[in-house]
């Protein structure tokens, strides 16, 4: 039970919601709690085990429920590439610059370990670029092609 008042209202109104705890079993013993989301959206009720509730309105509920995202989950598919490759530089000690030469292999790590994120990179580089020359083209289209 909390109080609650919309913006702008100066009444507060009580709210009273249910918040089921659900209990796992830890790989390496105990137990950790759950919160079970008791939201009923568009007619159906959600259920969902989560670590988090939010609120959004005068309820808590599940970000699914909220249509909650990460940041990264709203920004354009070509930038999250470009993040990508730029973690991967900077983990093998290099600048995040994509015009700069790619890092050389740090000592100690395996060579296998190496490849596998150089084709990572590559991949997402590759990625960024064909996704940000669609958004040039999309943009000049909508633009009716002037530059």
């Amino acid at each position: 039970m909390y109080r609650a008042r919309s913006w702008g209202d100066a009444e507060w109104k009580s709210v009273e919601q249910r918040v089921p705890i659900t209990w796992t079993a830890c790989h390496f013993g105990g137990h950790r709690p759950w919160f079970v989301c008791s939201i009923h959206s568009s007619g159906r009720y959600c259920g969902r085990r989560v670590a988090v509730l939010y609120l959004a309105d005068k309820l808590f509920a599940c970000r699914r429920c909220y249509g909650l995202a990460y940041a990264s989950q709203r920004e354009a598919l070509y930038f999250r590439d470009v993040d990508k490759a730029q973690k991967i530089r900077m983990r093998l000690g290099g600048s995040t610059v994509m015009s700069e030469r790619f890092p050389d292999k740090p000592k100690g790590m395996h060579w296998r370990t190496y490849d596998r994120l150089r084709h990572r990179h590559d991949l997402a580089e590759r990625r960024s670029m064909m996704g940000l020359m669609r958004f040039i083209e999309w943009r000049d289209q909508r633009a009716g092609g002037r530059h």
